[in-house]
């Protein structure tokens, strides 16, 4: 009888053991689970999302890193650094945006967080910094060298995603984010906008020459625009893509260019089969800049009939015909057509995502 109380005393022992492990186990998790709950985290968001549309253009498409200034407000009044052009970078095995060491969110505090893309530390020779107060951002040392993202595949349709080339799409959102976290859902989602300009280039034929028997094929052989200015520095002076048509838009100047640097032309794909529907055969990025008297645009191409007979020919003309200026976060079109006679062209402009359809954006 003893020996069968010592045993249940030990059974009892270890129950109690057990369930005070058990106890710990649980409150740790807890704990766990609150600070993953409270941790700040950012989404990188979308471009150019326009009021009460939804938006199809993330920033994950486009770049992997963000700069990120974020300031926490006490209910004391005292404002605190929380981050300070903090990199976050954009994980493709988890679609997460991350960064280290992790910042929590308090209750009862106020927020403001600003971002552009890509982080500086990816950029070479750019630097970027933001006015505490407005929350505006500089970015300095901008340069474009002339990439061509039709340059080896021509398309159909631009594409607006040079993830793949050596210029930079930069980015910035223009009125940063503020509140209370539960103003964020936990996680903070940029709108970002460009703030170069996209540039495209389209060359078709018209339907006579298309549907003249004699000829079998034409061939854009080259494309060459330019020279253009490609070093720059930009201050932020609106909360808003600019506006080409809006005078007031037009009188504020957020880019200072620097013409003493060296200039580039841009050349398009080469030796491209051309039809009535046509291709793109540029789409690059600007610093917004006059169009000098200087810059032009040079097309050769070649006919071939169907005895084989090839005939080459070659125009030139001042792309300040077609656009007196280029406007940071727009986006320009120039549709050449190629006739029997002549070589025509229509130009539009509009916002960077917006199409170019029949001479209409």
């Amino acid at each position: 009888m003893k020996a069968y109380k010592s045993i249940m005393a030990v059974l009892c022992l270890a129950l109690l053991t057990t369930a005070g492990c058990q106890s710990e186990l649980l409150i740790d998790d807890q704990q766990h689970r609150q600070a993953v709950a409270d941790t700040i985290d950012f989404v990188g968001g979308f471009i150019d999302k326009p009021v009460n549309t939804k938006s199809t253009a993330l920033l994950a498409e486009h770049l992997n890193t963000m700069g990120v200034w974020g300031w926490q407000i006490t209910p004391e009044g005292d404002e605190l650094k929380l981050f300070d052009n903090q990199i976050v970078s954009y994980n493709n095995a988890t679609g997460d945006w991350t960064y280290s060491p992790k910042k929590l969110w308090s209750d009862d505090s106020q927020y403001r967080f600003y971002a552009y893309a890509p982080h500086s530390d990816s950029t070479a020779g750019s630097t970027v910094s933001i006015d505490p107060v407005m929350g505006r951002f500089k970015i300095d040392d901008i340069t474009l060298g002339g990439s061509n993202i039709m340059y080896n595949t021509p398309l159909r349709a631009a594409s607006g995603n040079f993830n793949g080339v050596t210029d930079i799409d930069w980015m910035i959102d223009r009125t940063g984010l503020a509140g209370v976290k539960s103003s964020f859902g936990r996680k903070v989602t940029f709108n970002m906008q460009h703030i170069l300009v996209k540039f495209n280039v389209k060359v078709r034929i018209n339907n006579i020459l298309e549907a003249d028997p004699s000829i079998v094929s034409v061939t854009l052989d080259s494309l060459t625009i330019g020279t253009f200015i490609g070093h720059g520095s930009f201050e932020q002076k609106l909360n808003h893509t600019p506006d080409p048509g809006n005078a007031d838009d037009n009188a504020v100047q957020e880019w200072t260019i620097d013409p003493s640097k060296p200039r580039y032309s841009i050349n398009s794909a080469r030796n491209v089969g051309i039809d009535a529907t046509g291709f793109y055969v540029i789409e690059s990025l600007l610093i917004p800049q006059e169009v000098d008297p200087g810059n032009t645009v040079k097309i050769s191409y070649t006919t071939t009939s169907h005895d084989a007979h090839t005939e080459k020919y070659t125009g030139i003309f001042n792309l300040n015909n077609v656009f007196d200026r280029f406007v940071g976060g727009n986006n320009y079109t120039l549709v050449i057509t190629i006739s029997p006679d002549v070589i025509t062209f229509d130009a539009g402009s509009g916002s960077w995502e917006t199409a170019f359809t029949n001479g209409v954006f």
